[in-house]
């Protein structure tokens, strides 16, 4: 039921299938050529092999030749999508200027921009391209051995309430994953904050997500360019990150429409991603 209240804006839009092409983009263009070659050999070589030297060999090697160079042409095509594909969305992260250009991105987007954040960070990605209800998972990580649950939710104008936060932390024990994480570009209620505390629960709001994107983008010669933090200034309370246990310090946000706002950052930065507003004086 949509509140009463709410714009359109802030209902979540359908998801849809996107089909094989979507599916073949989960294999690197490199694996599609491979497997071209290996469809190659098996249906052009040795499968008229196996038929051995029989009456009806030469009459079948002929068509098996044939359907061998489809098959590899197929995969060969699927290979330029998935390079495409794979283009397109480190373009779509490069991009990435302020909050207001990522909430602008459509549901799909949204969660090939998370997707792509965390791939260049360093994650195994696996993006939920399945048919029908995703289970409240978008996007599967892996990491030095742990599994984590990822849940995308581009809602402008709403926080993210409790009701979803609980649904993740049910597929998370359901599937016995390490950690769930919500991504969302606004923020998340009280309610929610409180139910993820102490639990193996991540949330990234809009702000966080923002530094996420901002730490891994390239620059114009394609080396990887985080933002420079400021020198670190004494601490205010809290000094210690929930997170890590690392040491809070003030930094400068050097990018986006925040750019010279001061927060409060780990100072283990790129490694813990933890940031927090100052507190008021």
């Amino acid at each position: 039921m949509v509140p009463r209240h709410s714009s359109p804006k802030d209902i979540p839009m359908a998801k849809k299938n996107n089909g094989l092409a979507s599916v073949l983009t989960l294999l690197p263009w490199w694996a599609h050529i491979l497997l071209a070659a290996i469809a190659y050999v098996l249906v052009s070589r040795v499968m008229p092999a196996m038929l051995g030297d029989g009456t009806f060999a030469p009459l079948i090697a002929a068509p098996l030749n044939f359907l061998g160079i489809i098959v590899a042409a197929v995969f060969i095509l699927s290979a330029g999508y998935s390079f495409v594909a794979a283009r397109r969305k480190r373009r779509l992260l490069d991009r990435q200027t302020s909050l207001d250009s990522i909430r602008a991105l459509s549901w799909r987007e949204f969660e090939e921009l998370v997707a792509e954040a965390y791939r260049r960070d360093g994650y195994r990605v696996l993006e939920n391209d399945q048919p029908g209800p995703d289970g409240g998972v978008d996007i599967r990580l892996r990491k030095d051995g742990a599994r984590h649950l990822v849940q995308c939710k581009n809602w402008r104008n709403r926080s993210i309430g409790v009701r979803i936060v609980r649904e993740i932390y049910g597929v998370l024990a359901a599937e016995n994953a390490q950690q769930a994480v919500v991504v969302c570009s606004g923020g998340f209620t009280q309610d929610a904050r409180q139910f993820a505390y102490g639990k193996p629960i991540q949330l990234v709001d809009g702000e966080a997500l923002l530094i996420l994107i901002q730490g891994v983008q390239r620059g114009d010669d394609g080396v990887l360019d985080p933002p420079a933090p400021a020198a670190a200034a004494p601490v205010r309370a809290p000094a210690v990150c929930p997170k890590c246990g690392g040491r809070l310090v003030e930094r400068t946000a050097t990018r986006g429409k925040n750019a010279g706002n001061r927060f409060l950052g780990c100072e283990t930065f790129p490694r813990c991603r933890h940031t927090e507003n100052l507190p008021d004086e």
